[in-house]
């Protein structure tokens, strides 16, 4: 068998060949690397005799002031880590096309899973599949960066809280609790709003309310319209809101039609009586909590947003805000199942919820285990020096800024 490295991948034959594939991810889609507007980009990849594309990857690539490079496969890349032949050889064009443009090491990150399991079986080993996957890896100079737990000590998550396809509706999955906080929402004019880019205001609205309440900074608006406008239809955006002038005259049409049969009711009707009394009660709670957000919040109030992007049998869940002022309403609850529903009729395999911490104890994962997920680790990153001792320096930097450089690379 004789191979040939590619450089240069035409974007849609690079994106035939990943979405086909059983690696499929988004982080290696031929778009990504004009969302990463920030690092420079190119689409490699390794035919065959025949000229058939079998191996690709997105590199990432961020200039330093030095004049050198920094070259980074998010999720990547994407072949059948099996075929050693294969896999020398394109790792080795990847190699040379690398020393060529100055770069000081290559970072890979194998979408090749360590292990996967329902949340509540999960057990952090290592498949005997990925111990010899990083046995060949390791063979061919590449340096493994340990089996990291934490969630920026790697520049993806190590770990992920994915939900998969069953071929039930995401709200059948959930417990009867969460599914009757959803549909007691829907009574109260809840409405789950398939977005556009005309919405994204008010998507970040609710990004900049999760960023006060989290204290942490994620993305803007021209970011989230880059998304958007990248990946179209195959960017999924719900937005949770009330619109309160409804909710108040529903409210008050619901009021009337319950005293207007109290005082139907014969005299001697105590039980009526009394459930009818329990209606009115929660009617005027319900008024009374609609006029307290219309003074605050206008004639529309957002509750909770989430932004997906569909790519081949994937769909990751990327960010998500919320309303701390109204969990009540289950809101971003109803966003993520929209989300999921709309994912899993397109054709979606799973839906990734996003990284979580490896000890399984962190509160992003408590929110996520509402969704019937399973966890699933990855192998980790792989460093190959290209240039020794200019990475023995990145390694002494990356040790001292430790968490601060991997949030800065990302």
């Amino acid at each position: 068998m004789t191979y040939t490295y590619v450089d240069h991948v035409d974007p849609v034959e690079f994106d035939v060949f990943v979405k086909q594939h059983a690696y499929c991810n988004l982080l290696q889609s031929s778009k990504w690397g004009k969302v990463k507007s920030n690092w420079e980009h190119r689409l490699t990849g390794l035919r065959d005799e025949h000229d058939k594309l079998i191996a690709a990857a997105l590199v990432l690539i961020r200039r330093i002031k030095s004049g050198h490079t920094l070259w980074y496969i998010p999720r990547g890349p994407i072949m059948d880590y099996q075929d050693r032949k294969a896999v020398t050889f394109y790792l080795e064009g990847l190699r040379q096309q690398a020393y060529v443009d100055r770069s000081v090491f290559i970072k890979i990150d194998p979408p090749v899973v360590a292990h996967t399991a329902p949340l509540v079986a999960f057990e952090d080993v290592v498949d005997p599949e990925a111990l010899d996957t990083k046995a060949i890896l390791e063979s061919l100079g590449f340096r493994h960066q340990g089996f990291a737990k934490g969630l920026y000590d790697t520049f993806q998550p190590r770990y992920q809280a994915v939900t998969f396809d069953n071929g039930l509706l995401i709200e059948d999955r959930l417990t009867s609790r969460r599914r009757r906080a959803i549909k007691n929402a829907e009574k109260r004019m809840l409405e789950v709003h398939r977005g556009n880019t005309d919405d994204l205001d008010d998507f970040c609205y609710l990004i900049e309310k999760t960023e006060e309440a989290k204290d942490v900074i994620l993305r803007d608006k021209t970011y989230f319209k880059r998304l958007m406008d990248l990946y179209g239809d195959d960017c999924i955006l719900y937005i949770a809101r009330i619109d309160l002038p409804t909710a108040i005259a529903q409210a008050e049409k619901q009021k009337q039609g319950i005293e207007a049969r109290m005082a139907a009711l014969p005299e001697n009707s105590p039980k009526k009586s009394r459930i009818y009394q329990e209606q009115l009660d929660a009617c005027d709670a319900s008024l009374q909590l609609y006029q307290e957000m219309r003074k605050k919040e206008g004639d529309r109030a957002l509750l909770a947003g989430c932004l997906s992007v569909l790519y081949g049998r994937s769909c990751e869940l990327l960010y998500a805000g919320f309303n701390r002022d109204y969990t009540r309403f289950a809101a971003q609850d109803a966003a993520y199942v929209a989300t999921m529903n709309e994912a899993f009729r397109k054709g979606a395999g799973y839906v990734g919820m996003g990284g979580i911490s490896g000890d399984l104890e962190d509160g992003l994962l408590e929110y996520k285990s509402h969704f019937d997920p399973h966890v699933v680790s990855y192998l980790g990153e792989f460093d190959l020096p290209v240039r020794p001792f200019l990475y023995r320096l990145y390694r002494l930097m990356k040790n001292k800024l430790g968490h601060r450089l991997i949030r800065l690379m990302r």
